[in-house]
């Protein structure tokens, strides 16, 4: 029985390991610089799946610990906080080498270790989330590069759009703002009516725009968040 309540712990490695393999891939050679965005991507995503599926089984198992989520929280800081980081710094390598701002992409790693220290020690993030998950913001990294292959949506990596967009997403992160949850709380719809409508609607724009959607899906958690959460008493 204990061995099985490791299993979250052992998912959550996995994330980890993901991480870890993206940024070991960002230092090879043998790959070139799009190659290596692209596995990074579905490495990230793959990340994203675990990330979501150890929490799910702790609460079927019950396997709830204390180095379990600080576990979470570490493994997230690599995968989620300091992986967009560097892939951020790639794109300013690849589509901008001349600019003296390419290492205001250390902002996403700074501020995703601020906003996970935060979630560990506040006990108001129980139910939702306060400022923007850094799964969130790996995303949304993810989005801009796809967004940017379509040619009326080039401008979305030049200089001043990449330092925007780092600004913006370190702020998202630590904004005192309530959204909600992504993860189920069951499968009941009425506790999880905002988290179904939202895979519902992301289900639809990723198979319109496919990973070209991710900005769009999350400017949309970010509206349904407001929408609801802050209609709700207190």
């Amino acid at each position: 029985m204990t061995l099985l309540k490791q299993i979250p712990n052992l998912i959550t490695l996995s994330n980890l390991s993901c991480g870890l393999i993206s940024i070991f891939i960002l230092i090879q050679s043998s790959y070139s610089p799009t190659e290596k965005l692209s596995i990074i991507t579905y490495l990230m995503l793959l990340g994203m799946f675990f990330d979501f599926f150890d929490g799910f089984l702790a609460r079927i198992l019950k396997a709830y610990s204390d180095i379990g989520k600080q576990l979470d929280s570490l493994a997230d800081m690599v995968t989620f906080g300091v992986l967009p980081s560097c892939f951020f710094y790639q794109l300013f390598q690849i589509y901008q080498p001349q600019s003296k701002f390419q290492f205001i992409s250390l902002l996403l790693a700074v501020f995703a270790c601020w906003r996970l220290a935060k979630f560990n020690i506040d006990t108001k993030q129980t139910k939702n989330f306060i400022g923007l998950p850094t799964p969130a913001m790996a995303l949304w990294v993810i989005g801009l590069y796809y967004i940017s292959k379509n040619s009326f949506f080039n401008w979305i990596l030049s200089e001043w759009s990449l330092v925007f967009h780092s600004i913006l997403l370190s702020f998202l992160m630590v904004l005192p703002i309530d959204l909600f949850s992504l993860k189920l709380n069951g499968f009941g719809f009425k506790e999880n009516k905002l988290q179904y409508f939202l895979l519902v609607l992301s289900l639809i724009l990723l198979i319109t725009f496919q990973l070209q959607a991710f900005v769009l899906i999350l400017m949309s958690y970010i509206l349904l968040s407001i929408l609801f959460l802050l209609s709700v008493p207190e």
